[in-house]
């Protein structure tokens, strides 16, 4: 690839970029209204200003009994109170409204920017998806096709809402709902998930916002013995043990959960307790954090967990602050413990004291921001312009929510849950056909995965591969994957093969190119064309062009989404609503039909990428002496990645056109004499062919 050629293929993917960004860029986003809120809340008359840091909107409406207006609920923003889930693509705002019972009134999507939408349209709002979110409780797990049905094509993007949705009510009534602390029993200990006991009271947790949005959140409780500990954390407790080592002995230990934003910011240096007379501060082997727990009670609850080391002067007994400080970045963020009698937990099943809970903990108060999204007020009707002063009265008596189901839950049953196994099945059917039909070197067998891939991955919506996986993995990161077991399945197959045969992906799995290897068998060959050698070998460098206009973006965090303009994959077998897309479509398609594998050739991005990994292919295709002037494999190859005995593998897509003509244990060229020998003789003309191989003009009887 020349120096010409290089910047030839950098200016064309330039200007694609100018062109497309604005029609990528429009808008996505919808401020919530009046109208909006009334669908999250129904019941709801009015709508108080936000309260609280983070903010929650306070939804009055009459008492039937008596007709007097009462606090019904909250209304708040997923954003509000992280962390924030990652969809397919990026996080997923939600308007949530919620009862004073814990039961979800009404959840809209506000803003989001999956890849999705752009060949799907607005799939996630205004259907039944939605709608089917009122009336839950958030004691119920949210599970996709458990507790709640998906979107076909969008399971990564569905769970993911409905996780965000049941994650930030959670903490809504862990925060409104809450009833007074009091004792806990062991056998209580043992049985309560972890919201439940945080409902009671348990443990102590420092909050810090910024601008109304909950950035960080610390959970710190007393460990009182072994047992406890690892009731708790599970085997997160012996990994943090392990980690402090000699530093924990003799020294009281205390939990700490991370949540939020600036969880990866948290160090020993940032955290101090502040006594009357001094200060104790944490050396850096005095904190040791063990990851995201996956099992314990905290499981799946904070991003990191571990145990602090206390200094051996240290009593909980006495009064003291809790005082986080990242140094002038952020605001500095306090807590009083009000020297409440450490927990005490006992495993025994027999009679044990209970477990003191310390008294509720009073935050300082933070600056004040205003909301960042909704109106500080909204009165249903014009002549209610003031806001009347009005007592909260609960229609419903808050009771105790139970979040048991989700103790225990950890990323592969949540997997397993919400798997699709007709999908999963069908998929296996489809790769074990490509695979039997790839090694067999068949004809027919291939056809046949051909026409499988087409109708189960394409048309089917079983799956298929596009490089918005790639900018999946790259804004997400790769565990996007394992929330989709047939997708991850699909994922690994595909990188396998690629890295030690090359594109087989492309050659079987890809429903795009099965559909052009069709349209190549019923087109008319009289209207096929063949582009020169010169601008094919040109051409060929124009799709990693639009790979690094599309990746770039992706890298450098843009939400732009650009590569439904490039992919015709979601437009044919998600049939877009888009006649942008479409008009984009067709051409590639009646270009295709000219041209066999046009898209491939040339375009296809994804196709791009795998050309990159199969150049570490050990397994490539062999050649033998016949191959140094025989044409039939160079004239018969899709997509002209033959020229005599020299392929280029990156541009190969393994589709045994050329491999089942060859007798690999004989290592002789399976191909007809007779046809051999009537294209040298057009190639190179009867005194070449009399002259090189007169062997085969006796063959051929010529």
């Amino acid at each position: 690839m020349g120096p010409d050629l290089c910047g030839r293929t950098f200016r064309f993917g330039a200007l694609i970029l100018v062109l497309i960004v604005p029609l990528g860029a429009s808008a996505q986003e919808a401020s919530p209204d009046l109208a909006l809120m009334l669908e999250t809340f129904p019941t709801a008359t009015r709508f108080g200003p936000a309260t609280g840091t983070p903010p929650v909107y306070e939804a009055y409406g009459s008492d039937p009994s008596t007709g007097q207006e009462v606090l019904l609920g909250y209304l708040f923003l997923t954003s509000d109170w992280p962390p924030e889930l990652k969809g397919y693509t990026s996080t997923i705002k939600t308007l949530v409204g919620m009862d004073l019972t814990g039961e979800i009134t009404g959840a809209r999507v506000i803003e989001y920017y999956e890849s999705l939408r752009s060949s799907r349209g607005d799939f996630l709002r205004g259907n039944a998806f939605e709608r089917q979110f009122a009336g839950k409780d958030v004691r119920d797990a949210f599970r996709i096709r458990r507790d709640l049905f998906t979107i076909s094509g969008a399971t990564i993007t569905a769970a993911v809402v409905a996780r965000g949705i049941r994650n930030a009510a959670r903490r809504v009534a862990m925060a409104h709902l809450s009833g007074p602390g009091g004792e806990i029993t062991p056998e209580e200990f043992e049985k309560l998930a972890w919201p439940d006991l945080v409902m009671r009271g348990f443990g102590e947790r420092l909050q810090g916002s910024q601008n109304g949005i909950l950035q960080i959140e610390l959970h710190l409780v007393p460990i009182t013995d072994e047992a406890m500990g690892r009731v708790l954390l599970g085997t997160s407790y012996d990994r943090a043990l392990r980690r402090l080592g000699a530093r924990a002995d003799g020294r009281p230990l205390w939990m700490v959960g991370l949540d939020g934003p600036l969880a990866g910011l948290f160090r020993a240096n940032t955290f101090t307790i502040e006594r009357a007379s001094d200060t104790l501060r944490f050396a850096r082997a005095d904190i040791a954090l063990a990851g995201e727990p996956r099992s314990g009670k905290v499981s799946v609850q904070f991003r990191n967990v571990g145990l602090i080391a206390m200094d051996p002067s240290f009593d909980p007994t006495e009064k003291f602050t809790w005082h986080l400080d990242f140094g002038g970045r952020f605001p500095a963020y306090s807590l009083e413990h009000q020297g409440e009698p450490e927990v005490v937990v006992s495993a025994a099943p027999t009679p044990t004291p209970p477990i003191i809970v310390p008294a509720p903990v009073v935050e300082k108060p933070l600056p004040a921001a205003p909301p960042v999204t909704l109106p500080d007020d909204v009165p249903v009707t014009a002549e209610s312009t003031e806001v009347p002063v009005v007592e909260a009265v609960p229609v419903f008596d808050p009771i105790p929510l139970d979040f048991a189901d989700e103790s225990e839950e950890t990323v592969l049953q949540r997997t397993l849950e919400t798997t699709s196994w007709v999908r999963f099945a069908s998929l296996v059917f489809v790769l074990v056909l490509a695979s039997a039909a790839f090694f067999a070197k068949v004809t027919p067998l291939r056809w046949a995965a051909l026409a499988a891939t087409l109708i189960i991955l394409g048309f089917g919506g079983s799956g298929f591969l596009s490089v918005s996986h790639i900018t999946a993995g790259i804004k997400v990161g790769p565990g996007v994957f394992l929330e989709d077991l047939p997708l991850l399945l699909l994922v690994v197959f595909t990188i396998v093969t690629t890295l030690l045969w090359g594109r087989v992906f492309c050659g079987f799995l890809c429903p795009f190119g099965a559909l052009q290897d069709f349209m190549e068998q019923i087109v008319p060959k009289k209207l096929r064309q063949k582009v020169p050698h010169t601008g094919h070998e040109s051409a060929l460098f124009l799709k990693y062009g639009v790979l690094g206009v599309i990746l770039v973006p992706a890298m450098m965090g843009s939400e732009i989404s650009i590569f439904q303009y490039f992919e015709p994959f979601g437009t044919v077998f998600f049939f877009s609503r888009s006649t942008v897309l479409w008009v984009i479509a067709g051409a590639i398609l009646i270009a295709s039909a000219i041209i066999p594998r046009f898209y491939c050739r040339y375009l296809c991005p994804l196709g791009a990428s795998l050309a990159l990994a199969s150049l570490l292919s050990p397994f490539r295709i062999k050649r033998v002496k016949q191959c140094a002037v025989c044409a039939v494999c160079e004239h018969s190859c899709p997509t002209g990645a033959i020229q005599r005995e020299s392929i280029d593998f990156k541009e190969c897509v393994r589709c045994n056109v050329c491999e089942t003509r060859l007798n690999e244990r004989a290592g002789v060229c399976r191909h007809d004499l007779e046809k051999v020998t009537q294209l040298i003789q057009i190639k190179r003309g009867r005194h070449y062919r009399h002259q090189h191989f007169p062997t085969l003009e006796s063959v051929s009887g010529d």
